[in-house]
């Protein structure tokens, strides 16, 4: 459009020797993802007349850290809503849904061994790799000792819980009995 030439052309300007990237994004996340658009500018016309500008797609990757991509899927989810709202999940819906979304990834990991070992489908000798290195990275724990270690981390939760409410109440006294005083 007229303003993308306008704002490019200015920022053209800015950064002198560096040719800016014009970037587009589309906020109504179709498709449930955050879709992103880069250009570059070139020149374009009769020499010593009319001259333009052209934008040239480039190509673009979005890299996030996982607390963003919490965020996005939180705008995601607030796109279908008929009120545009939506509400943050708690810690324990967060550890349910990424257990539901890895149990989906095993089973698709699953169903593809199960189709490569029924002869359904050729195996893919990369693919075969990536999965015994995944496998291999996952550490061997026995039922008992993980156990052990999970109540150890609720325990020590449950105590810090336990010790910040009580420092919260002698706070809470001595302000009290400051004000008395």
């Amino acid at each position: 459009t007229e303003q993308s030439s306008l704002i490019h052309d200015f920022y053209g300007r800015e950064t002198l020797d560096r040719e800016p990237v014009h970037l587009l994004l589309d906020t109504s996340l179709k498709g449930g993802k955050l879709s992103v658009n880069g250009f570059i500018s070139a020149s374009m016309g009769v020499p010593s007349g009319t001259t333009g500008t052209i934008f040239s797609p480039i190509r673009t990757e979005v890299l996030y850290h996982e607390s963003e991509r919490m965020a996005v899927d939180l705008l995601a989810r607030a796109t279908g809503a008929t009120d545009a709202a939506s509400s943050i999940v708690s810690d324990l819906d967060h550890v349910d849904q990424a257990t539901q979304s890895i149990r989906a990834m095993i089973n698709q990991c699953l169903a593809y061994v199960s189709k490569v070992i029924s002869g359904e489908t050729k195996g893919d000798a990369q693919i075969g790799r990536y999965l015994l290195d995944t496998v291999s990275a996952v550490p061997r724990i026995e039922p008992a000792q993980f156990e052990k270690m999970f109540n150890n981390v609720v325990q020590d939760l449950l105590m810090v819980v336990y010790l910040s409410n009580l420092t919260r109440t002698q706070v809470s006294l001595q302000e009290k009995l400051l004000a008395l005083e």
